[in-house]
């Protein structure tokens, strides 16, 4: 006979609270033990959410990309010889003086330098190589020849304006001018005057007399114009110029021109005259 008492028979039915108790090996109701289902041991744990990857593939390339530009910004410092890996050769024989870089000097400007306000010069006539007298510009034919038509420098010749022109006539008149006359230029004559002028006085007389109408050409290694008028009595009339050097032989002339009379003159006062 046991020592422990005998355990009451269990109830198949309700107990004293009217709650009829689950038969052994039955699955226990939720609400009775708790609200917590059990779990069933076939279904596996759920895993634990992975973080977004999305950032990390673009500081990747990012990364690449300013690895890439340091590479070719070294190739192209080496290339540029920022980089000296070689010690530079020593000119002045001194090993702790650094070597300068080579200047080379650029073009030197060129300043033109402006011309100082001066007063005008005049150019002064030179009388020098003019004949001293009337005998030295004809030969003796040629002198010869002119007599026979009419006397030499006659007191009317001599007095006779040189040209009709009266801004062309005072040049005329410069110190050390040389008048020689034939005839009476008022009726049958002529009056040569030779005076020094200077050449850019002499090339301003070409230009008035070119717009009074004369033919100007090249004669004589010089300018020669000449001009024709008709004058009351005494017939035709007309000018002779030639400029050369600064030099003026002007000759006025009534119904009296010798033939070759300018070439007689221009071979005295300029022997080298063709």
């Amino acid at each position: 006979m046991s020592e422990n008492p005998p355990y009451p028979p269990r109830s198949e039915g309700p107990d004293e609270a009217g709650i009829t108790p689950e038969p052994l090996g039955a699955t226990p109701d939720p609400l009775i033990t708790g609200g917590i289902p059990a779990l069933p041991l076939s279904v596996p744990p759920t895993p634990a959410p992975r973080r977004a990857r999305g950032p990390r593939w673009v500081v990747g390339i990012l990364a690449s990309f300013l690895v890439l530009v340091a590479m070719i910004a070294g190739v192209i410092a080496v290339d540029n010889g920022a980089f000296n890996l070689s010690a530079p050769a020593s000119t002045s024989g001194s090993s702790g003086e650094r070597p300068r870089p080579e200047v080379v000097p650029g073009p030197v400007p060129v300043t033109v330098p402006t011309p100082s306000a001066s007063p005008a010069v005049t150019e002064t006539p030179v009388a020098e190589g003019l004949p001293a007298n009337c005998d030295a510009l004809y030969s003796d034919a040629f002198k010869m020849a002119l007599a026979a038509d009419g006397d030499p420098n006659t007191a009317a010749g001599l007095a006779y304006q040189p040209t009709t022109d009266t801004l062309l006539a005072p040049l005329l008149a410069t110190p050390g001018s040389l008048r020689c006359s034939w005839g009476d230029p008022t009726t049958r004559g002529l009056l040569t005057t030779i005076a020094s002028i200077g050449k850019t006085q002499a090339a301003n007389v070409v230009t008035r007399l070119e717009s009074l109408g004369a033919k100007c050409y090249a004669e004589f290694s010089g300018t020669r114009c000449v001009r024709s008028m008709t004058g009351s009595g005494g017939g035709p009339r007309g000018e002779s110029h030639l400029l050369r050097n600064g030099i003026w032989i002007s000759t006025y002339w009534t119904a009296f021109s010798p033939d070759g009379y300018t070439a007689e003159l221009a071979k005295h006062v300029f022997p080298t005259a063709r």
